[in-house]
């Protein structure tokens, strides 16, 4: 009451000032509240949807539905999160679509095939998408992947794979094929890739019926959750561990950096498989707000973090080992800054040819 007196024998142009004083305190202190407050309100009431660019009995899916069964709980305005698949040239549809044509609002999550940053760096014609704009929410795991044959193959090693041909089935522009093909241009083993194959397990089926005695670019955790049995049953043999970080659950199986006899084959190994610590990596489009991108990659790594999440997934045979979104990102750049003469070398190794 007091106040409102001596307003009133204010002159207007005091009450303007006031006015104006008060407008400028209310910008000075909205941003903060407004910000957060505009994230919970955004995604309350709305659903995300992780676009998987592979198949549900894929390696990639398991991890995809973690984050739908666990992550909306650490999300502000608590959206549902559903699981979408969208297999095709190697995962390259799916990535695309996230990239150029889902919305960038912050509501569709691309679940994308590690190698999404090289394979457009090496200029495939198949990438649509500028992985330097890339934004990463994070990765559940970092991969090895190993070459595998059969067990009546006869080839047993990878020296052994030196010396004779192993047939391989392959799905495509991914690790199935480009991987084998590396080995074969920088480190001159003898896989045959016989192509085609709609999805990886249907590589696994043409392994038991004899049409094709190996597969490489395998996933450790895939094949283990997979064809586990196999491992038990020494029905393959492990010839190569394909990463920059051996495994010890793997053994003495042979890690790939150890075969390199130059300087040459160092680098340009390095630069196709360093991207293994993407492991299985999470991503959204380059017009995603900032704040909704932060709060995703901080749900994500509660979820990473959440026991009943995890134990679900060691009770699947399936590891969780986490790289947050920031760490994603500068894994990404120092990628993207690779010199132009390695990649061109690296392009090159990644094409198979048949001998």
């Amino acid at each position: 009451m007091v106040i409102a007196k001596k307003l009133a024998r204010c002159s207007a142009f005091s009450r303007l000032v006031a006015c104006w004083l008060a407008g400028i305190m209310s910008v000075m202190v909205a941003p903060g509240a407004g910000a957060a407050e505009s994230v919970a309100d955004f995604y309350a009431g709305k659903q995300i949807k992780i676009i998987v660019g592979g198949n549900p009995e894929g390696g990639y899916a398991p991890y995809a539905r973690m984050l739908a069964n666990h992550m909306g709980q650490y999300i502000p305005g608590h959206p549902q999160v559903l699981v979408q698949f969208m297999p095709g040239a190697g995962g390259l549809v799916a990535t695309n679509y996230v990239y150029n044509v889902a919305p960038q609002d912050g509501t569709v999550i691309g679940s994308v095939q590690r190698n999404v940053v090289r394979l457009a760096l090496i200029g495939d014609t198949g990438t649509k998408y500028d992985p330097g704009k890339i934004k990463w929410v994070g990765s559940l795991y970092n991969d090895v992947s190993v070459c595998a044959s059969w067990y009546t193959s006869g080839i047993d090693s990878i020296q052994d794979l030196m010396k004779r041909e192993l047939i391989i089935g392959g799905t495509g522009l991914n690790d199935t094929e480009q991987f084998p093909a590396v080995l074969n241009n920088v480190l001159g083993t003898k896989f045959k890739i016989i192509s085609g194959y709609k999805s990886t397990p249907a590589i696994s089926l043409a392994m038991e019926r004899g049409e094709v005695a190996g597969r490489c670019g395998w996933s450790w955790e895939s094949l283990k959750s997979q064809k586990g049995e196999w491992l038990t049953e020494k029905k393959i043999n492990l010839l190569v561990q394909l990463s920059m970080k051996k495994l010890p659950e793997i053994g003495d199986v042979p890690m790939v950096m150890d075969l390199a006899k130059t300087q040459d084959q160092r680098d340009v190994l390095e630069f196709i498989f360093g991207e293994q610590t993407m492991g299985r990596p999470f991503m959204m489009a380059p017009g995603v707000p900032d704040d909704r991108l932060a709060a995703l990659r901080a749900a994500f790594l509660k979820t990473a973090a959440d026991q009943t999440a995890v134990a679900e997934m060691t009770k699947a045979n399936i590891g969780v080992s986490p790289t947050g979104g920031e760490e994603l990102q500068q894994l990404a750049a120092r990628m993207y800054a690779t010199p132009k003469a390695i990649i061109d070398r690296a392009t090159e190794a990644v094409v198979y040819r048949e001998k």
